[in-house]
């Protein structure tokens, strides 16, 4: 017998969250991630709507990301002082997440964790309160499914918690709240989205309910996530809705082990974690690979190539390297800047004067295509105790992957301000808000290099210069593993050292005696 369960409500479209007005209750506990949803003003239009419809309400802010046993239980232990009857989560997957653990120690505090890591032997909920969630990212869709993952830091160890108990019992799949979203946690999400809808149709427990959610599900997120990365608002309204249908089809299909090992190196490594939707796209093209060796899983993945896709091939062999192609295509937009179909802005080589948007991809490709590009070299300190940041890139990354660089660059967006696109990177990379007028502009560099595999960076680069303070530098371990603080007067030793060790860009603007200069005053 098979089972497929889903949110009692499902509400979509922009505005969905003033929902929440019409839910029955006395007491609500509103539980929510970072500051993105109070500086976006969701967390202030959610607390609103339910004291207009009759609430006393109590906040639980600060949940990290990828929640901890410690959070889940300083949580549920608020929410037993404050007693309420509707727990409200807003925000990515983590406070989601967080806030169903919560619920379960809410309702039964002599619970332990190690009882419900065993999958669907949850005690039965809703003895309290009700559950409405309101996702802000495009990617784990928790607002709909049966699971929750939390952290134990000291084993290092991520646990997948599921029972269809966790189910939330309101889902609100608001676009508004994505239209801020970075563009890096777009394409993150988004590759969990594609994810969730490949391993739910190969599962061996999927069925003709997740089998639909499924393959249109990747139908849409082919087509809109680079859109959606790019920021288009109906790309990141259908992602939004997209992702959605992907976790209805795994809640009850059930995922596979692209997840299982994204869930175990994730939390692995000593130097921060892997992010989960980089890691689910490291492992989804060999994971095609060894199921494939399954006949019904071979069938499922040439029927998404040939049907889906529409992609070429007459065996299924053809169509399963065809797919195997096209989903690293997709997917490797969260490791650079973007993947197919995301552009950049070609210049005139004589001018710099822009040309017009070109595919990021082809830009690289071949010779290359001369496109806009900017770096943002970080001094901390000031006069004779000025340092420049030089960050060495993390391993993890796909290009570049340690070498030294700037903590900060990449590509406009068509129609951007160079100078914003640079205040805006700071701003997503370094959580550091500056404006644009508060960058120097040194100049330009214009480079090429050969990766010596068909593609190669060729850039006209603009350099700006961003005083840090000391302390106000966070870094994403994800992007650099460790940051050099350089005296300019040391800058030429670098240079005549070990020039193989600097990022292109970054031995270009270095070696522009203007920039030099600068960089000393």
């Amino acid at each position: 017998m098979g089972r497929f369960t889903n949110p009692r409500d499902l509400y979509f479209g922009e505005g969905a969250r003033h929902e929440v007005k019409n839910l029955k209750g006395k007491k609500a506990i509103i539980v929510s991630g970072g500051s993105s949803m109070r500086r976006g003003g969701f967390l202030q239009d959610v607390e609103a709507d339910l004291k207009e419809g009759g609430f006393e309400v109590k906040l639980f802010e600060g949940v990290e990301s990828d929640p901890s046993i410690e959070t889940v239980m300083k949580g549920a232990e608020a929410m037993r002082e404050f007693e309420p009857d509707w727990i409200i989560a807003i925000g990515g997957g983590s406070p989601i997440d967080a806030a169903k653990a919560m619920w379960v120690f809410y309702e039964y505090p002599e619970e332990s964790f190690d009882n419900i890591i065993q999958p669907f032997s949850f005690p039965e909920l809703r003895q309290k309160a009700h559950f409405c969630a309101i996702s802000s990212t495009s990617g784990t869709a928790t607002e709909v499914t049966a699971f929750s993952v939390i952290t134990d830091y000291a084993k290092g160890i991520k646990y997948p918690l599921a029972d269809f108990n966790i189910t939330p019992d309101v889902a609100i799949v608001d676009p508004e709240l994505t239209y801020t979203m970075p563009a890096k946690l777009c394409a993150h999400t988004g590759m969990d989205a594609l994810t969730h809808c490949m391993e739910a149709y190969v599962s061996t427990c999927a069925s003709m309910f997740t089998d639909a959610n499924a393959l249109h599900g990747i139908r849409e997120i082919v087509e809109w996530l680079p859109k959606s990365y790019a920021g288009d608002h109906e790309a990141r309204q259908h992602m939004h809705e997209a992702q959605c249908i992907a976790g209805i089809a795994f809640s009850s299909g059930l995922l596979g082990i692209v997840h299982s090992m994204a869930h175990k190196t994730g939390a692995a490594f000593e130097n921060g974690h892997i992010i989960h939707g980089a890691a689910n796209a490291m492992y989804l093209g060999k994971v095609i690979q060894w199921n494939s060796k399954d006949p019904r899983a071979a069938e499922r993945y040439a029927y998404v190539a040939k049907e889906i896709l529409h992609l070429p091939g007459e065996t299924n062999e053809e169509l399963i390297a065809a797919l195997e192609e096209a989903a690293a295509r997709i997917l490797r937009a969260g490791w650079d800047e973007g993947g197919a179909g995301a552009e950049v802005v070609a210049v005139d080589a004589a001018t710099g004067e822009a040309l017009g948007p070109v595919d990021r991809i082809e830009a690289h490709a071949g010779e290359g295509i001369l496109h806009q590009a900017f770096l943002t070299l970080l001094v901390e300190g000031r006069g004779e105790d000025a340092r420049l940041l030089l960050c060495r890139r993390s391993p993890l990354k796909r290009l570049w992957g340690g070498v030294l660089a700037d903590s900060c660059a990449g590509h406009p967006l068509p129609g951007e301000d160079v100078a914003a696109a640079t205040a805006r990177r700071i701003n997503e990379e370094l959580g550091i808000t500056r404006e644009p007028d508060q960058l120097k502009h040194l100049g330009h560099v214009v480079y090429r290099e050969d990766h010596g595999d068909g593609r190669c960076e060729c850039e006209w680069c603009e350099v700006y210069l961003a005083h840090v303070e000391p302390g106000e530098l966070h870094i994403n371990q994800e992007e650099i593993s460790e940051v050099r603080r350089v005296a300019p007067s040391e800058l030429k030793g670098y240079l005549q050292g070990h020039p193989e060790q600097l990022a292109p860009w970054l031995r270009e603007a270095l070696g522009d005696p203007f920039i030099r200069t600068a960089l000393a005053m």
